[in-house]
């Protein structure tokens, strides 16, 4: 159960990671 926690919280924290970098991209383009 533990580590299907952990590997769950990976995945989030890698997910917000690119969803934050495909933000910054489109803000790049923007300006």
């Amino acid at each position: 159960m533990r580590n299907f926690v952990k590997c769950y919280a990976g995945r989030r924290i890698a997910l917000e990671i690119k969803e934050a970098l495909k933000k910054r991209r489109i803000h790049n383009v923007v300006t």
